[in-house]
């Protein structure tokens, strides 16, 4: 019998290793876990740690790994220092929202043992991958791919608050999966968070480990150097393990096939001073991505790159407020291997034509997911269109819309937000479904901007468990049309308000039962299953969320949804909705100006709109392009003072002192060049909402560049029970019961 951590042979049948005493057997050891968990099998054992494969009972046995802390120590001293690193690790990754980083699932503490369980990567570890390939090395565009995921893991980590370094970068710590080739860093044991005044003890790996770190003195270039050891292991096939030298022979001396450009990186990541290495994991990947990054003299490992002074302690990410060039791709989380594009905080893959490419960060395993979103769609009915979008994900969990369908409402079916005929429209909503062979069983709807209340109140702070008690009684206080059968939603902002230290704001969501029945009423007709009524400001703060950085999170952004009939200014910060406000005008007032001036009807007006104007000028415009322009300008100039007037206002009152970054979504935000227009106006970084898209899918990929700044809300109404699923998971991850002592009580009791 084989031992998992040695690998040395022991009798059939021993329970624990002769050689390194780690545990062999599990029938005994692992009947159940925590009432939950059926394990299947050990997938290493180490010194500090078992790693066992297991079902999940509560999920339809899905397949998940449970991390069990090790109970044989050597000492009470060892024992105590190992449950600190786990519980640090458990702390640090139940933070985490990575595509490449495992996702915690749970935490419990039974039988004085500490196990915190993620979800499964099946794949094999880069280790495992080298020793498995031809010559024991990998090729070079093999390891330039891996080398620029691992870069986009590194600017995650290095970018938290404060920057966490791992410490122990090795080709074993990383998993490339089975099926869509990411590359996941699967140990967080001894990461932590950077304190520049401490020095930590000796921890690492022999001959990953940096200079510094053998005197306890790091920073984020640490990792730098962990990272070029890394790919230098895999792309010669000699582990510096086995080496007592920290010295890294060049690389075209082990493999003459090699470029010269890949040696440079390699040799620079791996400068024994690390003010000679790369800066950042954004600089080392824009280096790998871009071949004309570093001329390098053959003759010598080291670069004459020579990089300007840093502080002591890294940026965590660049101020908005000196972010002048901020661009839609540095709003998103993940980013892609093949396309370079630096940032402060995250990157995203703008292709040349202007598509984004978004992974989906989830708890849930991909068929699942899939299950949610094929059964669910989206359903946005507007004055002017009627916008529906089912998303789904693609092998690698990357958004694409599935279906996306235009209709035009009929003329007379909307009155002022109110559907005024629900057995037309949900006729109409039934063909379309046949016609268009959309499968799903489940619709999410939403209430028109116009037809939401909203009312904010300043108040104690309080947990949401006690203020759910509240929240009928508030909504009978502060909504006349309170009755049975409205629909309320909330949201409470726990954040620090200057000057209100100790309360918190609520924000109260209403609509009228008569708007509430017409909807009902439409899906009813369509016989599909209502699966939710949402707000629109909440379906924007949702979609926003699913789409941006944490670190773009912690600032503010301004959703600006400008309808046929109005104009809602939604303001997000941490997450949350913060603000919204209605404005009467919107996309209506631009073709009522041009059917007025030009003395032709609605109708016409509306075509010229959409197809002739044309916003920021540029040299050569045609006389008509000139005249639709003057026409709407000084109608678009008012309505973006009465926008800028409602931000600051909200910036006063948090005593926001940097530049709000707009997203533009809503019909009128297709028009050509409106963000250029808007940007120039207000001096302030405008982008247009985009869908996300997929490499791999090509549908609706036509209509996403044509009209995808209008979708913001069906997309936010298709993506809903994902989120909804995910805060489920999040809350109960968060949660602390009473009734048995569970590792989470203990980390929130020790750090928070």
């Amino acid at each position: 019998m084989k031992c998992y951590n040695c690998e040395k042979e022991n009798l059939e049948g021993s329970k624990f290793c002769s050689h390194c005493g780690c545990t062999l057997t599990m029938e005994i050891e692992y009947p159940f876990l925590n009432n939950r968990y059926k394990v299947l099998e050990i997938i290493n054992a180490g010194g500090m740690s078992t790693v066992l494969k297991a079902e999940d009972q509560n999920l339809g046995n899905s397949i998940c790994v449970i991390k069990e802390m090790s109970n044989y120590f050597k000492s009470q001293k060892e024992r105590i220092y190992a449950v600190q690193k786990f519980k640090e690790e458990a702390l640090i990754l139940a933070k985490m929202r990575h595509p490449n980083i495992p996702i915690v699932i749970d935490y419990f503490v039974e039988n004085d043992k500490y196990y915190l369980v993620m979800n499964y990567i099946k794949g094999k570890n880069l280790k495992q991958l080298v020793e498995g390939h031809p010559g024991k090395a990998l090729s070079e565009d093999l390891v330039k791919n891996i080398g620029v995921q691992i870069c986009t893991i590194l600017e995650y980590l290095h970018n938290q608050n404060p920057p966490i370094i791992h410490r122990d970068l090795k080709p074993s710590n990383f998993v490339m999966e089975e099926d869509s080739g990411n590359v996941i860093l699967i140990d967080f044991g001894i990461a932590r968070k950077y304190e520049p005044e401490k020095t930590g003890t000796l921890i690492g790996t022999p001959g990953y480990m940096a200079p510094e770190q053998y005197t306890g003195k790091i920073d984020l270039r640490s990792d730098i150097f962990g990272l070029g050891s890394t790919l230098h292991h895999m792309i010669t096939g000699e582990d510096p393990a086995n080496r007592e030298s920290l010295e890294f022979a060049l690389v075209t001396k082990l493999r003459p096939d090699i470029s010269y450009h890949m040696e440079s990186i390699i040799s620079k990541a791996l400068e024994y001073n690390p003010k000679r290495r790369f800066h950042t994991a954004t600089e080392m990947k824009m280096a790998l991505l871009q071949r004309s990054y570093l001329e390098i003299n053959r003759s010598t490992p080291r670069s004459p790159y020579k990089p300007a002074p840093i502080p002591e302690v890294l940026p965590k990410y660049i101020e908005l407020s000196r972010k002048t060039n901020l661009k839609h791709q540095d709003l998103v989380q993940k980013s892609i291997p093949s396309f370079p594009m630096k940032t402060g905080a995250a990157t995203a893959a703008p292709s040349s034509e202007g598509f984004i490419y978004v992974q989906l960060q989830s708890f849930l395993d991909k068929e699942s997911i899939r299950e949610i979103l094929n059964t669910h769609i989206g359903i946005d009915i507007g004055a002017m269109n009627i916008k529906l979008v089912q998303m789904n994900i693609d092998e690698r969990y990357y958004m694409y819309p599935n279906k996306i369908l235009i209709i035009p409402t009929p003329v007379g079916a909307i009155t002022n937000g109110l559907i005024t005929n629900p057995q037309q429209m949900g006729s109409l909503l039934k063909k379309a479904f046949t016609d268009f062979d959309i499968k799903a069983s489940k619709a999410l709807i939403s209430i028109p901007k116009n037809r939401c209340h909203f009312y904010s109140l300043l108040m104690k702070d309080m947990p949401d468990s006690k203020l759910q008690e509240i929240i009928p009684q508030l909504s009978k206080e502060h909504f006349p049309f309170y009755k049975q059968g409205i629909i309320i939603d909330y949201q409470a902002i726990h954040s620090y308000i200057p000057g209100n230290e100790g309360n918190m704001e609520l924000i109260l969501a209403g609509a009228e039962k008569e708007i509430v029945d017409g909807l009902k009423q439409t899906i009813e007709e369509t016989g599909l299953e209502l699966a939710g009524i949402k707000f629109q400001p909440f379906l924007l703060n949702q979609a926003i969320n699913l789409l941006v950085s944490e670190n773009i999170k912690s600032k503010c952004i301004a959703i600006i949804d400008i309808g046929a009939e109005n104009t809602s200014i939604n303001i997000v910060k941490d997450g949350c909705l913060w603000h919204t406000s209605l404005l009467s005008s919107g996309g209506n007032n631009f073709t009522k100006e041009i059917a007025s001036k030009l003395e032709i009807n609605l109708a016409k007006a509306e075509l010229l709109k959409k197809k002739k104007l044309k916003l920021n000028l540029p040299k050569g415009a045609t006389q008509s392009e000139f005249i639709l322009f003057n026409i709407i300008n000084g109608i678009l100039k008012t309505m973006l003072n009465d926008i800028l007037n409602v931000i600051e206002k909200f910036k006063i009152k948090y005593k926001i002192v940097w530049s709000i970054p707009l997203i533009f979504t809503g019909g009128t935000a297709i028009l050509k060049n409106f963000d250029k227009y808007v940007e120039n106006e207000l001096r302030i970084r405008c982008l247009k909402f985009k869908m996300p898209v997929s490499k791999q899918e090509s549908a609706n990929k036509d209509i996403v560049s044509e009209i995808g700044p209008s979708l913001m809300i069906s997309f936010g109404l298709a993506m809903n029970k994902i989120v909804q699923r995910e805060k489920f998971q999040q809350d109960f991850l968060e949660e602390k019961p009473q009734e048995k002592k569970s590792l989470w009580n203990i980390l929130t009791s020790k750090f928070f």
